[in-house]
């Protein structure tokens, strides 16, 4: 199959800049998330509806597919890939690619410590 040129197009900006890097400290945790875009007639993206739980201060929440990096994850890129096939199944290195990172960000949530996510975008199999 040729590759979708939307997704060609969109490889080619995310490669073309740089994402702005939120410095991090020991305090902060690190996390990753997947914006997946489908090529289909019209590209599709992927969320996802949090469980809930009365201690997750995201409960409920439609969500991108990701979470926390973990002490085996080489770096976040692994995270995200490891994140988005424990939650959806979409193993992104095996029918997909990744494109690129978006810029970090960094919520505040009152409950939690502080925690920096690098959003990823990848390429899921076509539908």
């Amino acid at each position: 199959m040729d590759p979708d040129p939307r997704v060609e197009r969109l490889a080619d900006v995310l490669t073309g800049r740089s994402p702005r890097r939120i410095p991090r400290t020991e305090r902060h945790q690190e996390a990753a998330v997947v914006l997946v875009v489908r090529p289909r007639d019209d590209l599709e993206i992927l969320l996802v509806q949090r469980t809930l739980r009365e201690a997750d201060p995201w409960s409920g929440h439609t969500a991108l597919p990701g979470g926390r990096w973990h002490a085996g994850d080489e770096d976040l890129v692994a995270t995200a890939l490891r994140e988005t096939e424990e939650e959806v199944g979409i193993p992104i290195a095996a029918v997909g690619c990744a494109l690129g990172f978006l810029d970090d960000v960094e919520p505040a949530p009152p409950r939690l410590p502080p925690v920096v996510i690098a959003p990823m975008v990848a390429a899921g199999p076509p539908g």
